[in-house]
């Protein structure tokens, strides 16, 4: 099992988009799983800024989002399946990622203001905004500096260690926040569950950075 990924995305969504790619037309490309997948989750974001507060339609939200994670895993499975990705396909992927973290965040702050709450709650956006930014480019950045590095390849065996820390990585797996935004009807739970991923977040983003200041201070020099 690979380490470090949260249990959502590891034993849910990537199984999900495993099966979407093996039942993918041969016309449907990886960029194009991608772009799809994209319109489902920027779609679902923008609507949160129009969705009447309190609306049973605010679920369907959520259930965009989640769809949007499955086809954003089931892309890069299809590229392995076709014979391998390639550099335009893996640009795009990060390229909107990032665009989905930044609106994400930016679209819960305008649905608070638009429910009511007062304008400090504001900073629970930004602070989760600022998390989920740097565990993203942080993560990505250690990947590439490692890969320059001697370490040994990762272990993908299941062990206990490892499917504990699956669930202890469940706060900052995106797929649990999809799912959170199946509340969005529950105007206050909704926006109450988001501010305790904020924390967690928060939380998790200092452990990851000690983590891989360790992990790179380790790492031979050139």
């Amino acid at each position: 099992m690979p380490k470090g990924v949260p249990a959502y995305t590891l034993w849910v969504n990537r199984r999900a988009g495993r099966w979407v790619a093996a039942a993918a037309p041969a016309w449907l490309t990886p960029n194009g799983i991608t772009l799809l997948g994209a319109l489902f989750t920027y779609g679902a974001l923008v609507w949160l800024w129009f969705v009447p507060i309190g609306s049973a339609w605010g679920a369907l939200i959520g259930v965009l989002l989640i769809i949007g994670f499955i086809l954003d895993s089931a892309d890069g499975q299809l590229s392995r399946l076709r014979g391998g990705g390639t550099p335009l396909g893996e640009w795009l992927d990060h390229v909107l990622d990032a665009g989905r973290i930044a609106l994400l965040h930016i679209s819960v702050a305008a649905y608070m203001i638009r429910a009511g709450w007062p304008l400090e709650s504001l900073a629970w956006a930004a602070v989760f905004l600022v998390a989920a930014t740097l565990v993203y480019a942080g993560g990505l950045l250690v990947d590439k500096v490692r890969s320059g590095g001697s370490g040994a390849p990762r272990s993908t065996s299941m062990s206990r260690t490892v499917a504990v820390r699956a669930f202890i990585l469940l706060p900052v797996d995106y797929g649990v926040t999809c799912v959170v935004f199946v509340l969005v009807p529950l105007v206050d739970v909704f926006l109450w569950a988001y501010v305790a991923l904020a924390v967690l977040s928060v939380l998790l983003c200092v452990v990851y950075m000690a983590k891989w200041v360790r992990e790179l201070r380790a790492v031979p020099a050139d």
